[in-house]
């Protein structure tokens, strides 16, 4: 037996768990593992480093125990209610929650799946192509609905991964909307960068340069951050695109506050600004990652407390199909009702908690196992 077989952790549990997982996503419409060379490197390498799959990035991407059990709570397949505010109806490529801007559906593929995809419910619905739109017409429905809807200002290409589309494809993509609207905001939400950082090249940044294209990485954890993904965010900041990054807060993943300043501290390093950290969607089998809302109070305050002042700006959030709540915007929160209340403007917005003795926070030993 080699040192590498001695030091690797249990594959016939790691096999055990990923053909349970297929079982319940065939059974229950989840989206399949799907996990990119790159990512599947780390993960085996936190996994040995651990001797156990239930390490931040393993989390993020193979299914863990907790992940197979049943919902814990009140969930929901669509929490934020995508359908409803689809104009065109289930299965349209266009969600307008915002008066002022839109989301573009581009595609319903992605270089790899989050165990925590707050979408899934809706992604899994497109991979069963119930519309069977090509991109033309695609791209048709969105032109249509912004010219009827002069309010709006941007457009969010988002999917899916927007990237794992061909150059040819985004750049029309881009000049359509820019030449046939009066559009001149869009931004690019893609977790390509910690995926398949391959995939940012001097043509991609050309193209996001030249048409001032704002975008927006989702990185949730500083390990997500090597070298090559450091090569690839240099290249697009050697090109002069503006990059953002928005993640979710995550048990198991970043529920801490060291993991928090962490992440802020490498990203700045990077010239990448954060922009929200969002709380958990309470969506069907979401419970491993999400924090009663005791705990994500006193996360931010933590945060906030040990943070530099340029990182204090950062928005922490609860989505909602009435749009994003800040945790300023609480109403009433006692732990005893299993609810807590925010408002947008003068809609109430109801967000289930999860039962505090389900919240087993995240060992910081293993949440930052590097040291």
């Amino acid at each position: 037996m080699t040192s590498h077989e001695r030091t690797s952790p249990c594959q016939k549990q790691r096999q055990h768990l990923d053909k349970r997982y297929a079982d319940l996503s065939s059974s229950h419409l989840l989206l399949p593992i799907n996990l990119p060379p790159l990512y599947q490197k780390k993960a085996h390498e936190e996994a040995t480093a651990l001797g156990h799959w239930n390490g931040p990035l393993c989390r993020m991407v193979l299914p863990c125990e907790e992940k197979l059990e049943s919902t814990r709570g009140i969930e929901v397949a669509d929490f934020v209610d995508d359908r409803n505010n689809m104009p065109g109806g289930p299965g349209d490529c266009v969600i307008q929650k915002y008066q002022d801007r839109v989301l573009f559906l581009m595609t319903e593929k992605c270089f790899g799946h989050c165990m925590f995809c707050f979408r899934q419910d809706v992604l899994e619905e497109k991979h069963r192509k119930l519309r069977g739109d090509t991109l033309k017409d695609k791209i048709e429905r969105l032109i249509t609905h912004v010219a009827e809807n002069a309010s709006i200002q941007e457009v969010i290409i988002s999917g899916g991964d927007p990237l794992t589309c061909s150059m040819d494809h985004l750049e029309f993509i881009i000049n359509e909307i820019l030449s046939r609207t009066a559009i001149r905001n869009i931004r690019i939400h893609s977790r390509a960068l910690v995926y398949q950082p391959g995939v940012i090249t001097e043509e991609l940044a050309t193209i996001l340069k030249k048409n001032n294209i704002r975008l927006v990485h989702h990185i949730a954890h500083p390990y997500e951050i090597c070298d090559k993904v450091r090569v690839a965010a240099q290249l697009l900041e050697s090109t002069g695109v503006a990059q953002y990054n928005q993640f979710t807060l995550l048990r198991g993943i970043n529920d801490h506050h060291e993991v928090l300043l962490q992440l802020m501290d490498k990203l700045d390093s990077m010239n990448i600004r954060n922009l929200s950290v969002f709380f958990p969607d309470p969506v069907l089998f979401s419970s491993t990652f999400r924090l009663n809302f005791s705990r994500i109070f006193d996360i931010v305050s933590r945060f906030n407390w040990n943070s530099p002042s340029w990182a204090n700006a950062i928005r922490f959030c609860q989505d909602s199909v009435h749009g994003k709540v800040r945790v300023e915007d609480l109403v009433e929160y006692i732990p005893e009702k299993g609810y807590a209340l925010f408002k947008r403007e003068d809609k109430l917005i109801k967000v289930p908690d999860l039962p505090k003795k389900l919240d087993i926070p995240g060992e910081i030993s293993t949440l930052l196992w590097k040291g």
